[in-house]
């Protein structure tokens, strides 16, 4: 399937990368991160523009939940915080505050859980991270599965 999307890169970049993040969720569903990495490998060093920065950021975010899946938490920080600066970009409100904050409590989450002493120094950056999922676990709603579906919903990126 990957030989397919590097033959049809050229014709249509975005639907290539759409393609690229299914075959990652689908691989990531089987608890293999190694195939889940490769098939987005390719978006890491290609221009935002290529994709468009909606799908180059979801796979920079999806690359980061892999990065943490395998204990690589200093890269999974550091990939993350590009995935949020690259949505912050977003011209749709709803998507960017969507995947900002979805990909925000991502990283919050591995930075919380972390017990390196020296990414433990960094925890004080996670702190807006952290209040923002706060807000969301202590927003009024009648429906609590209603709010985790605006934040953290079931399909990945």
């Amino acid at each position: 399937m990957q030989h397919l999307g590097a033959q049809l890169q050229d014709e249509d970049a975005p639907l290539v990368c759409w393609a690229d993040l299914h075959l990652a969720v689908n691989a990531t569903n089987r608890y293999d991160f190694a195939l889940a990495s490769q098939c987005l490998a390719r978006r890491i060093d290609q221009p935002r523009s290529v994709p468009g920065l909606r799908y180059w950021a979801r796979a920079v975010s999806n690359l980061g939940q892999h990065a943490a899946f395998n204990g690589q938490t200093s890269r999974a920080i550091v990939l993350f915080k590009t995935a949020i600066d690259v949505f912050a970009a977003l011209s749709d409100p709803q998507q960017r505050h969507k995947k900002s904050t979805q990909t925000a409590v991502y990283r919050a989450l591995v930075e919380i859980d972390h017990s390196d002493p020296d990414l433990q120094q960094q925890i004080p950056a996670a702190r807006p991270y952290i209040e923002k999922l706060q807000q969301y676990l202590a927003a009024p709603s009648t429906n609590p599965l209603t709010l985790l579906a605006d934040v953290l919903p079931f399909n990945f990126h």
